[in-house]
């Protein structure tokens, strides 16, 4: 063993010479100064140091020593005073020794243990070391191995995609070519109406697969709009929302399908509107597909010691005990290529976000029941604005309306329903201008798109704002959210709907829209 002895009392060194283990080589350094250089241009198992030189004192000799070489091991020599050799453990000492009752055994016994301490904590750093070098190759290598996982669930998912929406496609198209085909058929109002129906039902269904897949690959958890939701409502409007499917599209495909509604009253929770009723238009559709030829979708509503219960329940075909444990995992489906694998992951995120909770019940031929509960709460349903438009104006008011959009397809269909609804409309293809026909004509209400170029729907609403506050504005988008994390929307956007829409929903909007204006604001009433 090679030991650096560093003491520049030359009595006490040659004392320590004078014990030490015969075969042990010592070399003597009389100052810090010395010892850093022998330590520089040498190699050492071991470091012997007095704290009080006459070149350095205390710890400071102790950290100097340490940066010199730090992988040696430094066992500390003291006079009396035992609390700097408890600073120096602490500071990073292996061991300490008092000169007053030196002796040979405890010397070479204190060396080496400081040896193998150091060595075992050398190795544990070496170890450590390499760990976190393997910990950055692995984070790198789980990146690699997510994206590809991404990249191979997108690929899933897209080919599911592909085949519901050609499924979607086709009566559309093929309806479409069909009346146009056989023009004789527009004469016939019960075959017109229901082809038209089967269009709209493909139209709804395909719009409901684009906002699955926007919701999944949404980046973040962004904070949703709550309010007092009256769940009973929410279930009427779901279930009419939802006809055409388990109605006219279930009769056109052979099924009898009823839907048997039981709703305690006022059942009131904190919650998003629009997710909840998402939540049961999933449920009622996913059952309307488990339901072969004849069967019963029931909804109960139940409200009880501060919880709000709903179950949607079906007579379908049921699930095995496999199928129940993973059907609300992302991309699970037993649909084969004609499903995605997202409702039920979506409907338990909804419900999640939302503070409530989901689990479900199934047997194979014994149907399903999915139960879901949501937290009650004490406040109060808000009711509209007091002086706003009697309820028996909204549908006789005539309003003037700017639609404005950059797609003549859609500009062609909010002009023709607007009008059809009793309004007068003028169109504008973009931002610019729509401030100059502002500039020029007072308008009721301005219906944007949000996506435009030049000036999009976010900053004409923030124009309006400033140069005709009273003015309100219906937002659409094909994006989803239209704003940016924490950024809120214009304070005369009274509703965002996302495309595709229905004409009831523009309709309701228009209502909230004018419903905060006096009757004497309006342009003018329809005769």
């Amino acid at each position: 063993m090679r030991i650096l002895l560093v003491e520049d009392d030359e009595i006490d060194a040659r004392q320590v010479i004078r014990i030490t283990t015969p075969g042990h080589s010592v070399v003597w350094a009389n100052s810090l100064s010395c010892a850093m250089n022998k330590a520089r241009g040498d190699t050492f198992d071991v470091v012997l140091l007095d704290l009080a030189l006459h070149d350095s004192f205390g710890l400071a000799t102790l950290d100097a020593m340490d940066r010199a070489c730090p992988t040696v091991p430094v066992v500390v020599l003291t006079g009396n005073d035992e609390s700097d050799a408890d600073a120096a453990l602490r500071a990073g000492a292996q061991d300490y020794l008092s000169k007053s009752n030196l002796d040979g055994s405890d010397l070479d016994r204190a060396l080496r243990y400081a040896v193998d301490r150091k060595k075992i904590e050398n190795q544990l750093k070496s170890t450590n070391d390499q760990l976190e070098r393997t910990l950055e190759q692995l984070r790198g290598t789980q990146s690699e191995v997510i994206q590809k996982e991404r990249l191979s669930a997108l690929g899933q998912m897209a080919s599911g995609i592909a085949h519901d929406f050609n499924n979607f496609l086709s009566p559309i198209l093929g309806h479409v070519d069909f009346l146009l085909s056989f023009p004789e058929t527009l004469a016939n109002e019960d075959e017109l109406l229901d082809v038209l129906e089967s269009i709209k039902v493909s139209a709804v269904d395909a719009g409901l697969v684009v906002g699955r897949l926007k919701a999944f690959y949404s980046p973040g958890e962004k904070e949703i709009e709550q309010s007092v939701v009256d769940l009973g409502h929410v279930v009427e409007s779901a279930v009419k929302l939802t006809q055409a499917k388990w109605r006219n599209d279930a009769q056109r495909h052979g099924k009898t399908i009823d839907i048997d509604v039981d709703c305690a009253p006022d059942v009131l929770i904190w919650a998003n509107q629009i997710e909840i009723k998402e939540i049961l238009a999933n449920l009622i559709i996913n059952a309307v597909d488990a339901i072969e030829q004849e069967g019963m979708i029931r909804i109960l509503l139940c409200k009880d010691e501060g919880t709000a219960t709903l179950a949607v329940q079906d007579n379908g075909v049921g699930m095995a005990d496999e199928v129940m444990e993973n059907c609300f995992n992302p991309f699970f489906t037993t649909k084969g290529e004609v499903g995605t694998g997202l409702g039920l992951a979506m409907v338990k995120g909804n419900v999640e976000r939302n503070s409530g909770t989901i689990d479900v019940n199934s047997e194979p031929g014994e149907g399903t029941t999915f139960r879901l509960t949501f937290p009650l709460t004490d406040q109060v349903k808000v009711s509209g604005p007091v002086d706003s438009i009697p309820e028996a104006w909204l549908g006789e008011v005539q309003c003037s309306v700017l639609v404005v959009d950059d797609e003549p397809a859609i500009r062609g269909i909010l002009k023709r329903t607007l009008k059809k609804l009793g309004h007068k409309v003028t169109e504008a293809i973009d931002g610019e201008s729509a401030l100059q026909a502002l500039g020029d004509t007072k308008y009721d209400l301005v219906v944007t798109d949000c996506v435009m170029p030049r000036m999009n729907g976010i900053a004409l609403s923030r124009e309006i704002t400033k140069r005709l506050p009273g003015v309100p504005v219906i937002m659409l988008t094909g994006y989803g959210e239209p704003m940016a994390d924490g950024e809120r929307l214009p304070v005369n956007v009274t509703a965002v709907l996302t495309k595709p829409f229905q004409i009831d929903e523009l309709r309701v909007a228009i209502e909230d829209a004018i419903r905060g204006l006096m009757p004497e604001e309006i342009s003018g009433r329809a005769n």
